[in-house]
């Protein structure tokens, strides 16, 4: 008779008891029950005890796939990888065996969209004193961009209807109430961009782009260049006729002769101002006072040569309209030699000496001249001047290329836009300022986040922040 009340904890027992070879008619008197019913648990435990030697060992890395993993895996897919929506469901099919829904990939999406706007703004801003900013059109909409020159952490990343002045001054003010005050702005000096970021701070500097300063003159000399080639050749070309005595081919010769001349001479003149230019906007050299005359020089001589070239037209007309904003990184290494000066009680021309220094190769006798004259000039100081030399140095900003690369950062994250709609930019903006460097040029920001970079806490990877928001 078998005895029904036997308890699941008594049944295990019993089958444990057993397999390792008790007597089964004492055990069936013990527990009130039949030696059938005994055999039964006994085969009941050693099938459980079988597979479970049969699997891996306890040791092996499991995984449980639980709803946190599925929505760990999706943000893996569409914001560390960049996948669609497809790409997505095709990868949690082929890897986990399971179909999650377009719907519901957009609610988790749109949930961790929500905690990265809340995360944005709970990040104060009153350290950032210059930033790059510009207008990145996606979707034939603009976006607002700027970004912290020296953290790279993005500020600003709104979609907005326009671009005007208005629009501007809207979005960095709602940045201003988390104590951004910017002293200096590096920008493609814009209208619409300037007139707001004026307005927000009137007393910023801005320093114009010097990068699309030299753009289009570069692509007009380029033009040149080509041209000369093409009118060489159709010499050359002239010149294997007439020494086949073809009469009727040498004043064709002669005017391309003229013709190749002109084009020689116009490109040899234009890339002599071209790299004149570039000599003025880069770091180091000339003082500002001398770069504005050379500047204006520069301009004269490029106008009197009438390039017929559109490139170069733009490029010239975009410099002549933005010359002292073009060489504001100049004025502010000066305010930052007087500052360096009076506070450390050193000769600035020490100080110019070294900007000068600048323009010259390690290795050249003007350098070695100049490096013996601020020796001179720092005695026991020298170290410790060119230490902080240096500092303010590096500090000088002259281009927005951090801002311009936001363009290739963004364009593969399209497809969120219909996925989390309004709030995809504060996503991409949060995933971009927690992500940490694995390689940089500047090493202070290998394996840090540029949030770290700003508030110089550590923070942990981006899931981990949005699980804790």
């Amino acid at each position: 008779m078998v005895n029904i009340s036997i308890t699941k904890d008594n049944k295990i027992i019993l089958g444990c008891k057993a397999l390792v070879g008790e007597n089964i008619a004492e055990l069936s008197r013990e527990y009130s029950v039949n030696r059938q019913y005994i055999y039964q648990q006994k085969e009941n435990v050693h099938k459980v005890l079988g597979d479970n030697f049969e699997t891996p060992s306890s040791n092996t890395p499991t995984l449980l796939l639980n709803e946190e993993v599925i929505k760990r895996t999706i943000f893996g897919c569409m914001v560390t990888c960049k996948g669609s929506i497809d790409d997505t469901q095709e990868f949690l099919q082929e890897i986990y065996g399971i179909h999650i829904s377009e719907g519901k990939i957009s609610n988790i999406m749109q949930e961790y969209a929500d905690k990265a706007k809340k995360f944005n703004q709970s990040i104060p801003l009153h350290s950032i004193e210059v930033g790059a900013h510009d207008e990145i059109f996606q979707a034939g909409e603009p976006v607002l961009v700027g970004v912290d020159v020296y953290s790279t952490f993005i500020y600003l990343m709104e979609s907005s209807n326009t671009r005007d002045g208005d629009a501007w001054s809207y979005a960095l003010l709602d940045k201003v109430y988390r104590g951004l005050d910017l002293t200096q702005s590096v920008n493609d000096s814009g209208t619409g961009l300037n007139k707001g970021i004026r307005e927000v701070f009137p007393n910023i500097s801005i320093q114009s782009d010097v990068f699309h300063a030299v753009r289009k003159i570069s692509l007009g000399i380029h033009t040149l260049e080509r041209t000369a080639y093409k009118v060489i050749g159709q010499e050359y070309h002239l010149t294997d006729r007439t020494l086949k005595k073809e009469e009727k081919y040498q004043s064709k010769y002669y005017e391309a002769v003229i013709h190749s001349w002109k084009a020689i001479d116009l490109y040899d003149n234009a890339l002599i101002l071209y790299s004149w230019l570039r000599e003025i906007l880069r770091i180091g050299g000339y003082d500002y006072g001398d770069r504005m005359d050379l500047l204006k020089f520069i301009l004269d001589e490029f106008t009197k040569l009438s390039i017929k070239s559109a490139y170069v037209e733009d490029g010239i007309k975009y410099i002549s309209g933005h010359q002292e904003e073009l060489l504001t990184f100049v004025g502010i290494a000066e305010q930052e030699f007087r500052k360096l000066s009076i506070q450390e009680r050193v000769d600035i021309e020490a100080l110019h000496l070294m900007w000068e220094q600048e323009n010259y190769s390690f290795s050249s006798p003007q350098y070695n001249y100049i490096e013996a004259r601020i020796g001179n000039l720092l005695t026991n100081q020298y170290d410790s001047i060119r230490k902080k030399y240096k500092e303010a140095r590096d500090k000088l900003v002259r281009a927005s290329s951090i801002v311009e690369c936001m363009n290739s950062l963004i364009r593969p994250y399209l497809f969120l836009k219909r996925v989390v709609r309004d709030n995809y930019l504060a996503l991409l903006q949060f995933y971009l300022n927690t992500r940490k460097y694995s390689r940089s040029r500047r090493p202070e920001r290998i394996g840090k986040s540029p949030v770290e970079l700003l508030t110089r806490q550590p923070y942990s990877s981006p899931l981990e922040i949005l699980q804790g928001c």
